[in-house]
C-alpha cells in the first residue's frame, strides 16, 4: 500500500525530471516536466494551479519544454460562466437520470474495472495500469481531494478526480464507460462539478491544459468564457470565441526564461519560470 510522505506544510521539495519523452499531444514533439512534491495548505494549492501547475498523486507538474509553449492551463470564471443552447439541452436531458455521490479518494473494485476499460478504450496500451499505480495516481493525495460517482438506474457510468482549493476547483481525471457514450458523461460532469463549486463559492474550475492543435483537448474551450495562461506574460487572458485569437507570446517558443522563486507563504517557497 502506498504511503503518503511527511514534509512541512508548503514545503516545495525539487524532484529530478528524468528525460523528455514522447509528446501525448502533439506528433514529433518531446515533452520535458517540471516537477515538485509539496504539502500545500488551500492559499497554496491556488497558487499553484494559477500558475500552471496540475497534480498527479503526490507529484505536482507542470511542462517545461525548452521550445515549446503549447499547453496553455486553461479554467472557467465561474461567476461569469453560462451555459450554451447544447449544454443547457445537455443538462435538461440529464439533470434527473443522473445520481452523482461526492466521496473521498476511496478505492472500489468497481472504479478500477471501469478506469481500466476506460484506459483500453482511449489508449493504445493494452495493458492498462494495475490497482496499485491507480492508488498512486489518483487515491494518494496530499490535497483535499474527492470522488464523484455517476450512475444511472444504479449502473456506475461514470467516475471523476477533482481537487479542491480554497478558491477553486481542479478536475483531475475523468473516467467513463466507453459502451454508454450517449450518456455524455464529458459534458455533464463538467457542468455539474461546475455547478457544485459555485454553489461552494468557488472562483474557478480548472480544466487541465489546452493544445489549439490537439482535437481531444477541443471540447475545453466550449465551456465560455475560459481563461487561457500566457506562460511568458504570467497573467490569465480572457476568451469567449472556440477559435481565440491567442497572443504572439502564447504561441511563441521560449526563450531566454530564468527561475524565479517565490513566497508560497508560511513555511516554504516553489520555482516559477
Amino acid at each position: 500500500m502506498p504511503r503518503k510522505l511527511i514534509l512541512p506544510q508548503n514545503h516545495w521539495l525539487d524532484l529530478e525530471s528524468g528525460p523528455a519523452r514522447e509528446c501525448p499531444y502533439l506528433p514529433d514533439r518531446e515533452i520535458l516536466l517540471e516537477l515538485g512534491i509539496v504539502i500545500p495548505d488551500g492559499a497554496t494549492f491556488d497558487a499553484l494551479m494559477a500558475r500552471g501547475h496540475r497534480r498527479l498523486g503526490q507529484v505536482f507538474y507542470r511542462p517545461a519544454c525548452g521550445g515549446c509553449r503549447d499547453c496553455l492551463p486553461i479554467r472557467v470564471p465561474l461567476d461569469a460562466f453560462t451555459l450554451s443552447k447544447s449544454q443547457r439541452r445537455c443538462w435538461r436531458r440529464l439533470a434527473n437520470r443522473y445520481r452523482v455521490e461526492v466521496l473521498p479518494p476511496v478505492f472500489k473494485d468497481e472504479h478500477l474495472e471501469l478506469y481500466r476499460r476506460h484506459s483500453l478504450y482511449v489508449s493504445d496500451d493494452n495493458q492498462p495500469g494495475d490497482g496499485e499505480s491507480y492508488r498512486r495516481a489518483f487515491l494518494l493525495s496530499q490535497v483535499q481531494t474527492h470522488l464523484l460517482e455517476y450512475r444511472v438506474e444504479g449502473d456506475l457510468i461514470g467516475c471523476s478526480v477533482l481537487d479542491e482549493g480554497d478558491s477553486s476547483v481542479s478536475s483531475v481525471y475523468v473516467f467513463w464507460d466507453p459502451d454508454r457514450p450517449k450518456l455524455s458523461l464529458g459534458t455533464f460532469s463538467a457542468l455539474w462539478e461546475m455547478r457544485w463549486a459555485a454553489q461552494l463559492n468557488k472562483e474557478h474550475y480548472y480544466l487541465g491544459y489546452w493544445v489549439c492543435e490537439c482535437s481531444r483537448m477541443s471540447y475545453k474551450n466550449r465551456f465560455r468564457p475560459y481563461e487561457l495562461y500566457d506562460w511568458h506574460l504570467q497573467q490569465w487572458l480572457r476568451f469567449d470565441s472556440l477559435t481565440p485569437e491567442l497572443s504572439e507570446t502564447m504561441v511563441s517558443q521560449r526563450r531566454g526564461e530564468t527561475s524565479q522563486r517565490i513566497n508560497l507563504g508560511s513555511g516554504g517557497c516553489c520555482r516559477r519560470p
